[in-house]
């Protein structure tokens, strides 16, 4: 049973992702923040040590020689946001009083809800090549799809459990920082080590497409590296903005529901409606991303 882009068995491992997405957000819901933040560290720090895992197992399997230390560091976008989810998360328990860090805090929630998780369902559609085709069992297959499902699934849950709310303003402003940090951190970093350890270097894919087939589209129609992901970026606003608008239609969704089992419940003796509703400790109001 391997695993491939749209097969039977690719729906069937990300259709039990997207349940168990779901499933952590009802269960976690009407939690303590406490409780709510140490389950997504835990399945955070999994996640990286999952990644870590499968990575080094790969760099080390002979029949992968595409798989290279020096490119394989923890330095490609996704790998950054597995790391980047604990700290989004653990932060919440002892909340930084400076505005500037409090103001960081926000732009790592907007960019691991936006761009995160989107590029963790790109990549699930659009893998690269030297994961296609393992069986489900292998520590390749669990190992690269699960990652980037559940950088989509811890994601989300920040702003579908409160941590952030989710703006258009954010939406655009997380496009924003992705490509500040590339022009600032990675393109520097990609330079200064293609020039040193590994001339094939590639983070952020920057100069190559290496097969991932959103990519390939685009450096088929430009052909210049770097230069080619600059139509990517209006792809990639497309993408965040949708899960703006789609975080409000749900909100909405979910407040008329609210509201209507409210009505139906009604107060109980101490005028305060339903306690399965309402009997939860009260949650910090999230920033706004």
């Amino acid at each position: 049973m391997a695993v491939e882009p749209f097969n039977a068995v690719w729906f069937a491992f990300l259709g039990t992702m997207a349940l168990f997405g779901v499933a952590l957000h009802l269960a976690l819901r009407h939690r303590s923040r406490a409780i709510q933040v140490k389950v997504c560290v835990a399945l955070a720090a999994a996640t990286v040590v999952l990644y870590t895992f499968y990575t080094f197992k790969s760099i080390l399997n002979p029949r992968m020689p595409e798989v290279v230390f020096w490119q394989n560091l923890p330095f490609h976008f996704c790998n950054l946001v597995a790391w980047g989810l604990i700290p989004a998360y653990l932060m919440e328990l002892h909340p930084p009083r400076a505005a500037w860090a409090r103001r960081g805090l926000n732009m790592l929630r907007t960019v691991c809800y936006f761009p995160g998780a989107l590029a963790g369902l790109l990549t699930l559609t659009s893998p690269v090549i030297v994961y296609i085709g393992h069986p489900l069992c292998s520590v390749e297959a669990i190992g690269f799809y699960g990652v980037h499902s559940m950088n989509v699934i811890l994601g989300t849950l920040l702003g579908s459990l409160g941590f952030i709310r989710p703006t258009l303003r954010g939406a655009v402003a997380s496009v924003g920082y992705m490509l500040a940090f590339m022009v600032v951190v990675v393109f520097p970093l990609d330079a200064v080590m293609r020039a040193t350890v590994d001339p094939n270097v590639n983070y952020f894919y920057l100069f190559n497409p290496e097969d991932a087939e959103i990519l390939e589209m685009s450096y088929a129609a430009i052909g210049v590296p770097v230069l080619y992901m600059i139509p990517l970026v209006p792809v990639a606003l497309t993408g965040t903005v949708g899960q703006a608008l789609l975080y409000k239609l749900v909100s909405r969704l979910a407040r008329a529901v609210s509201g209507r089992s409210g009505q139906d419940s009604g107060p109980d003796q101490d005028g305060r409606g339903d306690p399965g509703s309402g009997g939860q400790q009260a949650l910090p109001t999230p920033s706004r991303a």
